[in-house]
C-alpha cells in the first residue's frame, strides 16, 4: 500500500463505526489488495473499533488528490506494520 485518501468515517450508534477510503495499491495483484483488506480491517476493528469498511483500490493519477490536502497517518507509515499482525 502506498497512501489513502478520501478517508470517511461515521459513527453509526454509540459503539458503531464505518470507515470507507481510496487505497493507492503499490502492487496489482488482486489476491494481494484482497489479503490488505483482510489485515486492514482487523486493524482497524482492534485499534478504532471499526466494525464495518470498504476499501477503494485506485491509482494515484485517476484520482483527484487536489480535493483533499495529503494526510500520513502515523502508525500506517508502512505497509511492514500491518504485515507483522
Amino acid at each position: 500500500m502506498e497512501s489513502v485518501h478520501h478517508v470517511h468515517v461515521w459513527n453509526l450508534g454509540e459503539h458503531h463505526r464505518a470507515l470507507e477510503t481510496h487505497v493507492v495499491l503499490s502492487s496489482t495483484s488482486l489476491d494481494a489488495f484482497e489479503d490488505l483488506k483482510v489485515q486492514l480491517r482487523s486493524l482497524l476493528a482492534e485499534r478504532f473499533a471499526i466494525g464495518h469498511a470498504s476499501f477503494e483500490a485506485c491509482r494515484a493519477p485517476g484520482c483527484d488528490n487536489a480535493l483533499v490536502p495529503e494526510h500520513r497517518v502515523p502508525w500506517m507509515a508502512n505497509e511492514n506494520e500491518i504485515r507483522r499482525r
